[in-house]
């Protein structure tokens, strides 16, 4: 599956993150049994970097924070701001660093299979941000070179963790509900694009794959992987965005 892959031991810690009051957890990288703590460096410090930090920075006991920017000063300011053990002026300086374990990358869409490809060859633990990648093709590539370097390559995906989803999930598995026929998933919102997920190139497509992203995981959580696909394109509301709003 393009959405994870794992190196062939496994140990039992875990890395335990709060995601708008959601707790996401996942295996740990084998570098770390044993250890308290994932030394993460989070890579790419804009707005959405931050709204992230606002929920982990201070999960200390689990989480050793570092920061990666091609501004170094951006990279210090989230230093200053949150607390953590270093920062650095590249990603390439990032990845190379020893004390780095693991690196998430919110980072534009058309950047993961670059930034994933980095961290590979320097043996990183790799989180990136939804989707995995702008293509299938590249999804895959990534991948294949997480399970070449033998690291864990993971999407940050949280909507299959809400516990709106959980609950959904656990009436099915025990027959609450019936027999499954149907998962409906409705979405309706006004929000214009800003900046680079106005561009069809950078984002892979327009809000279906930058948000709508969520409700394919959680259709898939719940009713697992579809034989057959069908789509249709709505009408255009908005102007802003080059793909489908």
């Amino acid at each position: 599956s393009p959405r994870s892959s794992s190196a062939p031991s496994a140990c039992p810690a875990h890395i335990i993150s709060q995601r708008r009051n959601v707790r996401w957890q996942a295996p740990a990288p084998p570098c770390i049994l044993g250890a308290m703590t994932l030394a993460l460096c989070i890579v790419g410090c804009g707005s959405y970097a931050r709204s992230v930090l606002k929920d982990i920075h201070d999960m200390t006991e689990d989480v050793e924070l570092f920061y990666a920017s091609r501004d170094i000063e951006k990279a210090k300011g989230y230093l200053d701001t949150f607390g953590g053990s270093g920062c650095f002026g590249s990603y390439e300086e990032a990845a190379g660093d020893p004390r780095v374990e693991a690196l998430y990358f919110l980072t534009p869409h058309d950047l993961h299979l670059e930034n994933a490809l980095l961290a590979a060859r320097h043996r990183k633990h790799i989180l990136v941000e939804k989707p995995i990648a702008r293509t299938i093709s590249e999804g895959r590539q990534m991948v294949q070179a997480a399970r070449d370097a033998g690291v864990r390559l993971m999407v940050a995906e949280n909507y299959r963790f809400l516990p709106t989803v959980e609950e959904c999930k656990r009436l099915m598995e025990q027959g609450a509900i019936g027999d499954l026929r149907l998962i409906q998933v409705q979405s309706e919102a006004y929000a214009e694009t800003s900046g680079w997920r106005t561009s069809a190139a950078i984002t892979g497509g327009g809000r279906f794959i930058d948000g709508g992203i969520h409700s394919v995981d959680t259709l898939v959580r719940l009713g697992g992987l579809p034989e057959r696909v069908y789509a249709a394109v709505p009408p255009r509301v908005l102007e802003t965005g080059e793909g489908e709003d």
